[in-house]
């Protein structure tokens, strides 16, 4: 991700960036992959997690809970696959939902977590 091109000429980040939920959330998400000292990271970091926090009460009621659950933890520091369930019931929730995408996604995810069961039960004989 280009974190200039969200910046203005003086290095801030333009004031149009603080209206747009899912832009933040997309740089709230990146500026964690940045490495110690990385100050335009930082600087990322401290502006989305303002906006984010800002933004909570005027938001519909599901993107508000992606908000609060972005903020609860980086998505790099979750398991991905138990964030796959979260994006699941996100996705169930959605009144323009594909439901065969949906029925997809479950089904892929319940195949997986029994085949993983189904390696426990081996390991652990």
């Amino acid at each position: 991700m280009d974190i200039e091109c969200h910046q203005d000429e003086s290095g801030d980040f333009k004031p149009s960036l603080s209206k747009d939920v899912m832009g933040i959330l997309t740089l709230h998400d990146a500026s964690h992959l940045g490495i110690q000292g990385e100050e335009c990271m930082d600087e990322a970091l401290a502006f989305s997690l303002k906006h984010l926090k800002a933004s909570m009460s005027r938001l519909e009621p599901e993107l508000a809970r992606n908000v609060k659950h972005v903020l609860e933890l980086a998505l790099y520091r979750r398991t991905l696959r138990l964030e796959s369930m979260h994006y699941i019931e996100v996705y169930e929730r959605d009144t323009k939902r594909n439901q065969d995408l949906l029925e997809f996604g479950l089904l892929d995810f319940n195949m997986v977590q029994a085949m993983h069961k189904q390696e426990l039960k081996e390991v652990t004989r």
